[in-house]
């Protein structure tokens, strides 16, 4: 099923790559004027989840409790 987002919002995608790290950072395309909501979606739901953490209008924090191999996928859209 497509994927419909607001005409006119700011929505970027990211997908980030852990290689046995803790924590990512997201440095965004495009700052965002308030701070923007952020959706995370793991590859492998076998590990703990992501979380994010000190999200700002310029980019964010994923991090888990404990080392991760795979990839996350973020959507990020002004509120």
């Amino acid at each position: 099923m497509p994927k419909h987002y607001a005409v006119g919002k700011n929505v970027q995608e990211y997908e980030i790559f852990f290689d046995n790290t803790k924590t990512a950072y997201i440095v965004f395309d495009t700052p965002f004027t308030l701070r923007p909501i952020v959706q995370l979606t793991m590859a492998n739901s076998g590990n703990l989840p992501a979380y994010k953490h000190a999200v700002t209008t310029n980019g964010c924090i994923i991090k888990f409790k404990t080392r991760y191999i795979g990839t996350v996928a973020a959507v990020v859209m002004e509120k």
